[in-house]
């Protein structure tokens, strides 16, 4: 009987489907994809996902570099604007339930774009660190919020297998963002700030054989003297010639300590408050001496350092190079020029791919200010050789001083 009544309810729901006029018209969510090509939103959304964030996580890191902040101030608040990202779960139930998916999209893009033109402009202002990092900590919350909404508009209006289809290359396009933001943006930067400064001067740095070993040297009796003809970057000596020989630890030491107080001394560089730290007396805070304190003492109670675990100190070190910097006359009044001073790259390292020559490493002198009162005293930069590097070989050092805040 049962099966009797099902066969009976099968063939009227036959009867009717068949008597049913045929619908002229597909469903709503069909004639979606059927007028949304992929391909003329799926790679810019996710290209314009890419770009805030690595402008926000990384080229915000070498604009203060160059701006001349200090590597700790930049470590301690830059470390901060990942935060959004990790806690984006938090509100993303908030997007997915208020207003669409596309009005987060173009809403977070805009705002995303008004942060960026606003940190332009607050890099010319004497607080443009306080600022920026205020305009910076807004696009990290839009970027990530744009996230939510890219990939939610990704999933409603792609079938299964368009997504699948699609998977490999809104990751490409990603991807390309990433390289664009570090390497090609960075490039242009440095373009323009060699095409609004001072000519940039390339030294050539050669690792020879036959070099001798550098002493302590005295950048007082370094002579300087104005020059005639349009301010210029000096630098002294061009070429610089460093020995493939290991010199002392304790020497190489002394001497970019040297050169440390010496730019610090002459304003050429501007100190961290070190001796501000050491004279004033520091105060413990509640966690310091609560927790972290006396963690620290179990630990060094019950986990003692033996001998076998401590590193034994390095005997010899990789032979030292010094140059000295000034400038050929006396800047504008009230004037400063600063110049940027690093290793010239080469070939996929201008978009910010493949790893800088090891051999020669810059340990003193990334940054000098030069205004009048210091124009004709040298800055001194120190390169050293890896200890490692036995063949005879050369990089080029090159010196920018252009107008940073405008590149």
């Amino acid at each position: 009987m049962l099966r009797r009544r099902s066969c009976c309810y099968q063939a009227q729901r036959n009867n009717m489907t068949a008597a049913a006029p045929p619908s002229s018209k597909p469903p709503p969510a069909e004639i979606a994809r059927a007028s949304r090509n992929p391909w003329l939103w799926v790679p810019s959304l996710y290209f314009s996902e890419g770009i805030p964030y690595v402008i926000v996580m990384t080229m915000s890191v070498v604009m203060y570099k160059r701006l001349g902040i200090s590597n700790t101030d930049i470590a301690l608040y830059t470390s901060w604007f990942y935060l959004p990202w990790v806690i984006k779960p938090l509100w993303s139930p908030f997007v997915d339930i208020t207003r669409t998916k596309r009005f987060w999209i173009v809403a977070m893009q805009f705002l995303v774009s008004v942060g960026l033109a606003m940190v332009a402009f607050s890099v010319r202002g004497s607080a443009f660190f306080k600022w920026s990092l205020f305009l910076f900590w807004i696009m990290a919350f839009a970027s990530s919020t744009h996230d939510i909404a890219a990939d939610g508009f990704y999933m409603l209006s792609l079938s299964k297998h368009e997504q699948a289809w699609w998977v490999g290359l809104r990751s490409t396009f990603y991807r390309t963002a990433m390289i664009v933001g570090s390497g090609l943006l960075v490039v242009l930067a440095g373009v323009l700030e060699s095409k609004n400064g001072l000519p940039p001067v390339e030294i050539p740095v050669q690792a020879k054989a036959n070099a001798p070993l550098v002493s302590k040297r005295d950048p007082a009796a370094v002579k300087l003297a104005a020059q005639e003809g349009e301010l210029r970057v000096i630098a002294q000596p061009s070429p610089l010639e460093i020995g493939l020989a290991e010199g002392s630890a304790e020497e190489a030491k002394a001497i970019i300590s040297q050169a440390k107080a010496w730019n610090r001394q002459h304003g050429f560089v501007a100190g961290d408050n070190l001796a501000a730290v050491k004279t004033e007396p520091q105060s413990t805070s509640w966690w310091g001496s609560h927790v972290s304190g006396p963690f620290g003492t179990f630990l060094a109670s019950h986990f003692p350092k033996t001998l076998s675990s401590q590193a034994a100190p390095v005997a010899a070190a990789g032979n030292l190079g010094v140059i000295y910097l000034s400038l050929s006359k006396q800047p504008p009044a009230g004037g400063e020029v600063v110049v940027n001073f690093g290793r010239k790259p080469h070939g996929i390292e201008y978009i910010g791919l493949g790893k800088s020559d090891k051999g020669f490493r810059l340990q003193e002198g990334e940054r000098f200010v030069f205004n009048s009162s210091n124009w004709n005293q040298p800055a001194m930069a120190v390169i050293q050789l890896d200890p490692k590097l036995k063949s005879e070989t050369g990089v080029t050092f090159v010196s920018n001083s252009g107008n940073i805040p405008v590149a």
